[in-house]
């Protein structure tokens, strides 16, 4: 390396300016990598305390998930679209030991390509049992 840069040549700093470019583009893609890694995680978490909410409270829309759904929009800085999947006895209310499910979808694009940005969608599944028993209501 040091050969090419004491050259008097000037294919010698072509071959430096080349190389300190590809380099430089190595680094941005992986800070797009790692950031998408850590948002990925962080759409992990927000799927699992959403279940644990609903599983917990034993319905899928409650005055403390929306609470604690803000609360998580504010904790990780974005706002994922929420869609929730059980087998409902009345309204939104899920008996004791049925299955919850949580599906996350963010739209995110990769950043640091000049002009050029690309849309990427990230989607993440959770689900829990509801720990909630509901006594059926009475028909007369």
């Amino acid at each position: 390396m040091f050969k090419v840069l004491r050259s008097k040549k000037g294919e010698g700093y072509i071959d430096v300016c080349v190389s300190i470019l590809v380099i430089m583009m190595v680094l941005v893609i992986a800070m797009n990598v790692f950031s998408f890694l850590t948002l990925k995680i962080d759409m992990d978490y927000f799927a699992q305390e959403m279940v644990d909410i609903a599983a917990l409270h034993g319905t899928t829309s409650s005055d403390e998930l929306q609470s604690r759904y803000d609360a998580l929009c504010d904790e990780v800085g974005f706002e994922p679209d929420v869609a929730w999947e059980a087998d409902y006895i009345y309204d939104s209310n899920v008996q004791y030991g049925d299955p919850i499910e949580v599906k996350l979808t963010y739209q995110a694009s990769i950043q640091g390509l000049g002009a050029v940005k690309l849309p990427v969608t990230l989607t993440t599944y959770y689900s829990g049992l509801s720990r909630n028993y509901w006594k059926q209501p009475q028909v007369e």
